[in-house]
């Protein structure tokens, strides 16, 4: 069995049930409905959770295995799939019933290489609960706010590795916003979160080493260049082209404890991966934000 027919697994069993009631899997979920005429519906149809329930659709909401679409009206819906595809559904398509293979099908079908899917189920158990919201931190003026800024353990400090021409860091930590000071060839650059604990900062300029701390505060990375990052086994170099299995090696880096000198790289591989729109890369992107995801990973 080839190692690219099980990382769907992977990455699906991460987000295969939010209703642990059923034995429906989700697929997708709706990235935005919009109404060009105010009395324009969208309803969505199960066949495969609860039989032929019909409920208006609103955004964000899950798809699952088997759903059906009704539309009238001027009225588009976007929606995502976990394989990373999109979909604008009209009033033409109306009726069109979305499958991909679920996790039980996929789950099957590898049963062989089950113990492959350790970690990726031990984490996907640990994140099935209510979601948490990203920490936002509101400024009012004339007000203070005594904030402890703390280490997130997705993004350690001390020496942090990067693959040569890396184009964009993700910094995270806990706690408040925060200014990133980085230092490169005795040039100095700051970097400030607004009202988040994290930030994204483009590194692909430089090709030196780079030290970045935030101000006031201990936290701190010095982040060198290392020929390749460390890869799973089954995951040949060349495969390394397709985001799936970008993500995979991501995932498999934070969960190796004799690799955390890797976890900011692959933390920026998941914000990456979220913001080409990959499904499962932003709902672990979210996880990471919210703490949860380093909160399973403690668990595991």
């Amino acid at each position: 069995m080839k190692f690219n027919q099980w990382i769907w697994g992977v990455i699906t069993l991460f987000f295969s049930s939010m209703a642990a009631a059923n034995n429906c899997g989700v697929i997708g979920k709706i990235n935005e409905i919009i109404n060009k005429n105010s009395d324009d519906s969208v309803y969505v149809v199960s066949s495969g959770c609860v039989a032929q329930q019909r409920i208006s659709a609103y955004a964000y909401q899950w798809i699952y295995d088997g759903d059906r679409f009704e539309i009238t009206g001027d009225t588009e819906v976007h929606i995502a799939l976990a394989k990373g595809e999109r979909r604008v559904l009209t009033q033409h398509h109306s009726g069109q019933i979305l499958h991909t293979q679920t996790a039980d099908d996929l789950y099957d079908d590898q049963n062989s290489l089950s113990g492959k899917f350790t970690l990726a189920i031990d984490v996907w158990k640990k994140l099935e609960r209510q979601r948490k919201s990203i920490p936002f931190f509101n400024k009012v003026r004339g007000s203070e706010q005594n904030l402890t800024i703390r280490e997130d353990p997705l993004s350690p400090s001390g020496v942090q590795l990067l693959p040569a021409n890396y184009a964009q860091i993700a910094l995270l930590w806990r706690g408040g916003p925060a200014t990133a000071v980085l230092t490169n060839a005795g040039q100095t650059a700051e970097f400030q979160s607004g009202n988040w604990a994290y930030l994204l900062i483009p590194v692909s300029e430089i090709q030196m080493e780079i030290s970045i701390r935030l101000q006031e505060q201990r936290i701190h990375w010095q982040i060198k260049t290392a020929m390749k990052a460390p890869t799973p086994e089954g995951i040949e170099e060349s495969d390394l082209s397709k985001p799936l299995l970008q993500l995979n090696r991501a995932i498999w880096i934070l969960g190796q404890q004799d690799l955390m000198n890797w976890r900011l790289f692959a933390l920026s591989e998941l914000a990456r991966l979220s913001h080409r729109g990959i499904f499962a890369a932003e709902e672990l992107w979210k996880a990471a934000l919210s703490g949860e995801l380093a909160a399973a990973l403690q668990e595991i």
